[in-house]
């Protein structure tokens, strides 16, 4: 996951345990609100107006991208 968020958000910073935290994809932000768990894949954004959220690498691609879960998966194949 570490490898995946890194490419995919800006401000990536891996903290202390399964945790990193970057500059939400999903709004303009400039203080990174964007928390990653680096195990699961899952995510959450903590600014109050954003309300991003999911649990896995893949649904991190449906939600940015637009797609369903398949088209989410052939997504990800094509970017391995």
């Amino acid at each position: 996951a570490s490898d995946f968020y890194s490419q995919q958000c800006e401000g990536f910073r891996a903290g202390r345990g399964f945790w990193a935290v970057a500059l939400c994809p999903f709004h303009d932000d400039r203080n990174p609100s964007f928390a990653i768990n680096l195990e699961s894949g899952g995510y959450y954004c903590r600014s109050s107006h954003c309300g991003a959220r999911g649990n896995s690498i893949v649904s991190f691609v449906m939600a940015r991208e637009g797609l369903s879960f398949r088209e989410a998966l052939k997504w990800l194949e094509n970017y391995a």
